[in-house]
């Protein structure tokens, strides 16, 4: 029964962490529509959203260039590479299987590209490079990483809406 109540915990965490991710995601579907100007757009949200997770992070690093305030820029730049290594985590997360490492769980790899790289990583002196088994600490770990990422994002994103009704009222001034 252990064995049991230990797996679903170490799902729970699992699950907590996709889904901040995901959070994280969403974030980052509504910094590209801000940023870029979409949201009259019908749909936008809907299509930006199928922009995968690099491509949104690559083109907001591309138009952080263009904000003046070195603060929100900054800010936005931090929070983005935040992102992405939280995205990095969900990607160890969903891509490891569960199994039993000295009778505690971990996540190991399972993909053959993993365990070639494992070979190709051996050292003669210290045997291979082997990267270590996820325990649930790390993963729980990832999870007040992602959390913090996540309300962070809440910050930028209020940084982003207010520079775009800066936008609107400059247009305004500029049509009066």
């Amino acid at each position: 029964m252990v064995e049991t109540d230990e797996k679903k915990e170490f799902y729970a965490a699992v699950g907590e962490l996709i889904l901040w991710t995901s959070t994280i995601d969403s974030q980052l579907t509504k910094a590209v529509i801000l940023l870029y100007q979409l949201g009259a757009s019908l749909m936008a949200e809907n299509v930006i959203a199928e922009i995968p997770f690099q491509r949104k992070i690559a083109l907001l690093h591309a138009y952080l260039k263009q904000i003046r305030n070195r603060d929100w820029s900054q800010k936005a730049k931090d929070w983005i590479n935040k992102a992405e290594k939280v995205n990095g985590y969900r990607n160890i997360t969903a891509h490891h299987i569960l199994n039993y490492d000295k009778g505690k769980l971990v996540l190991v790899p399972a993909q053959a590209t993993k365990v070639l790289k494992r070979i190709r990583n051996f050292n003669e002196a210290n045997g291979p490079d082997i990267e270590p088994p996820k325990t649930l600490d790390d993963i729980r770990e990832w999870m007040k990483i992602a959390e913090e990422v996540g309300n962070e994002g809440e910050e930028v994103i209020s940084n982003f809406v207010e520079l775009e009704r800066e936008r609107v009222r400059r247009a305004q001034r500029k049509n009066d």
